[in-house]
């Protein structure tokens, strides 16, 4: 099964409702395929990801899934700092 793809026919042509959060760590978009008819919910599981001002500003803390992206962001700051990666 893929995202964003029918899971009855594969389709691509999919129409999304409004995000709905279920306030047990999962949110679902409602789903409709144009295709076939299917209607349903997509779904995902909610992971913490840092912290923010009011104003979106001073992310404090950043949840990396894979060791490629550690480094992405280490060489990132490190450049932005001017510095050596």
């Amino acid at each position: 099964m893929s995202e964003d793809k029918c899971p009855k026919c594969g389709s691509e042509k999919l129409e999304f409702g409004a995000c709905e959060h279920t306030g047990c760590g999962q949110l679902y978009y409602p789903v409709e395929c144009k295709e076939c008819g299917f209607t349903g919910r997509q779904w995902y599981d909610v992971v913490f990801s840092g912290f923010t001002d009011d104003e979106g500003n001073d992310i404090i803390a950043i949840v990396l899934k894979e060791g490629k992206d550690v480094e992405k962001l280490y060489n990132t700051l490190a450049g932005a700092l001017g510095e050596q990666p």
